[in-house]
């Protein structure tokens, strides 16, 4: 059973108002209705109270017939008054004449109020017909116009319920048909400026990252599958070929080697796959922690330096004075450089090699230096794409610059290139120096 927002939203409204107008009107009634009844009740307490002290201090001899009457002439928020004064149970003052029968009977609607000091009685009544009639009234208009007003504030929260939910109902509509094979549909965005058009915005945003997440991944797979191609058909051939002939030990030692180019390829390639996968994942990486950068440089140097009677490139290390520290993972740092180290070596004619690091202010940059062709503007951002490469020059995987600003970035820094004056490829790292106690990630 589909249970709707909607439905729910004005369910509990009118729950939570019902009890509440009802509560309300019922106090309106009394505070309002029932205060012209007392009113009434208390004038003539009041007027009972000064004509009994009246006639029990008349020393004066004034009769009590003009008072009598100027008290029930006195405009009054009830009907017509009628009073009356008993000394020892004779009547000696009315208004108007048969006033004391008229009260001594129950009348409907008449407030009376009585007083009795020593031998006086008086005895005071009000025909508050009209008060009653103003009651009964407020209550019929309570509990006919409440339900009315309930009702209406039911109706308005449902429409306004349903225009503030329509937004939903059409993301709800579209969510259905968005998977795999067609992540282009976005949800619809009434108003962006209110709540739940800020969400199917944020909403769309995120479906636009695993699009372009998801492109990714379709284009490493199809790339990582092209690489994978040409080292695989080469060590099948090259096992075919040593299967097919008969041959000397030379021979079959010349086509294993072959193949084991090949399996070093593959193993290079899916390492490197496997890497870019730990660096993008949400995977626990290892701890930062205090890197001598300057070290780093001349360990990777001291790596490349070629065995004696091969030539070896010229890998030139320049720093400040004292360690060079950065803040980091050891071992990502040292791929990262010896990614770009690899790719002078490779790209940069057998020339001069420079490494230098220097610290500015909070960060800290490297720069890898070559004296090869150099690289074409138009190429200096497709360098860093995976599996891309300059020309036809064979080796590598086509990871490692990719590999290299991701470790960067994952860092918190990055890596540019730019031409080097004097010709060749500029390549430059920045990281966050280290920071004294400062918190490891």
């Amino acid at each position: 059973m589909t249970r709707s927002l909607r439905l729910r939203t004005v369910a509990l409204l009118l729950a939570a108002l019902l009890p509440i107008a009802v509560a309300s009107g019922f106090a309106l009634v009394e505070l309002f209705g029932d205060r012209l009844l007392r009113d009434i009740d208390v004038a003539l307490e009041e007027e009972a109270d000064t004509l009994a002290a009246i006639a029990s201090g008349d020393s004066r001899g004034e009769t009590l017939d003009p008072i009598v009457a100027r008290i029930v002439a006195e405009p009054d928020l009830g009907g017509p008054k009628y009073a009356s004064v008993r000394r020892s149970a004779e009547t000696i003052s009315e208004s108007p004449r048969g006033a004391r029968e008229f009260l001594s009977q129950r009348q409907p609607d008449m407030r009376i109020a009585r007083a009795r000091r020593g031998p006086i009685e008086v005895t005071i009544g009000v025909d508050a017909h009209a008060a009653v009639r103003v009651k009964k009234r407020l209550t019929v208009l309570v509990s006919t116009g409440l339900p009315i007003v309930v009702l209406l504030v039911g109706a308005s929260v449902w429409i306004v319920a349903g225009r503030a939910l329509r937004p939903l109902e059409l993301a709800a509509a579209e969510l259905p048909r968005i998977g795999a094979r067609n992540l282009s549909i976005r949800v619809p965005v009434v108003n962006p400026d209110d709540e739940v058009g800020r969400m199917a915005t944020a909403l769309n945003g995120m479906l636009d990252r695993l699009e372009a997440s998801v492109g990714d991944l379709h284009r490493v797979i199809a790339d990582g599958a092209h690489e994978l191609r040409t080292p695989l058909a080469v060590l099948r051939m090259e096992l075919e070929v040593a299967l097919r002939k008969n041959a000397t030990a030379e021979e079959y030692r010349a086509d294993l080697t072959e193949a084991l180019a090949a399996t070093d390829g593959l193993c290079r390639l899916t390492n490197d796959l496997l890497i870019l996968a730990r660096l993008e994942s949400d995977v626990a990486q290892p701890k930062t922690e205090k890197v001598d950068v300057l070290e780093m440089l001349n360990e990777i140097a001291e790596a490349w330096r070629a065995p004696p009677g091969e030539k070896e490139p010229a890998i030139e290390v320049v720093g400040e004075d004292g360690p060079l520290l950065a803040e980091g993972r050891p071992g990502d740092l040292y791929r990262l450089f010896g990614n770009l180290v690899e790719n002078a070596v490779h790209h940069g004619g057998g020339g001069h090699i420079e490494l230098r690091g220097s610290r500015i202010a909070n960060r800290l940059e490297v720069s890898v230096r070559d004296d090869g062709p150099g690289i074409d503007p138009r190429e200096q951002e497709r360098i860093f794409e995976r599996f891309h490469r300059l020309g036809s020059k064979p080796g590598g995987s086509g990871l490692g610059l990719s590999i290299a600003r991701e470790i960067a970035r994952r860092h918190g820094g990055d890596v540019t290139v730019n031409g080097a004056p004097g010709g060749g490829a500029l390549f430059r790292v920045t990281l966050p120096a280290y920071a004294e106690g400062a918190t490891q990630a």
